[in-house]
């Protein structure tokens, strides 16, 4: 767990990425990195518990719907981002960021709504192929 990873990595204040190289700029870059990450995390929870209360429900449709288009949109949103804004890898990364907060932010909201109750998981138009 993390202590072990503590005691493998040692407590340089720049984690994982010194295993893999001195650059300074890879460490700054990995850093920056890491603090943008972390302002998605409790959206990234958020989502993934809504995820699993939708899909688990058998509303997989609405697991589709909210994730597909947000992460086929993470393409230009992040070309947009770091080419014609100027933002480099910053811009893909809070892309990334926005998207992830855009789908856990409708997954919440399809979960509160409630929907998910009354799917019949009987009917067979909703199953896989196969199943």
């Amino acid at each position: 767990g993390q202590p072990a990873m503590v005691r493998l990595v040692g407590q340089d204040r720049h984690g994982e990425h010194v295993l893999f190289t001195d650059d300074p700029t890879v460490h700054a870059a990995a850093t920056e990195y890491a603090m943008i990450l972390a302002a998605s995390q409790l959206f990234v929870s958020w989502e993934a518990l809504s995820e699993g209360v939708l899909a688990g429900a058998g509303d997989t449709k609405t697991v589709f719907w909210w994730s597909a288009p947000f992460n086929i949109l993470r393409i230009p949103l992040a070309w947009w981002f770091a080419l014609p804004l100027g933002f480099g890898a910053v811009g893909i990364w809070w892309a990334l960021n926005l998207t992830t907060i855009a789908k856990a932010l409708g997954k919440g909201w399809s979960t509160w709504r409630g929907r998910w109750t009354e799917v019949d998981l009987d009917d067979q138009s909703t199953r896989p192929i196969g199943a």
